[in-house]
């Protein structure tokens, strides 16, 4: 349950094309979730299906727009590099 001092909250669900790349996400930003960014943020990470699930909670707006770039470049890189290499492989 959400703690009273988050200021700014937000869940992105962002939809993979294969379960195959959003389970190479997940296992690539899950630790980064598990550890507290700080003390001014939090965000905690769900998969299911081909649809990954993003609850980011923080104190103020720069802190929010921080870790909404962070997990969104992370994601970016990660599927990037899986679609990538699934090329490859074809």
């Amino acid at each position: 349950m959400p703690s009273e001092k988050w200021k700014t909250r937000a869940t992105i669900r962002l939809n993979f094309p294969s379960e195959k790349i959003l389970n190479g996400v997940l296992n690539a930003i899950s630790p980064e979730a598990a550890k507290s960014a700080g003390s001014r943020s939090h965000v905690t990470v769900r998969a299911a299906k081909s649809v990954l699930t993003l609850e980011i909670e923080a104190k103020d707006t720069s802190a929010f727009r921080a870790v909404v770039n962070s997990y969104m470049h992370w994601i970016l890189l990660v599927s990037d590099t899986f679609s990538r290499l699934e090329s490859i492989k074809a």
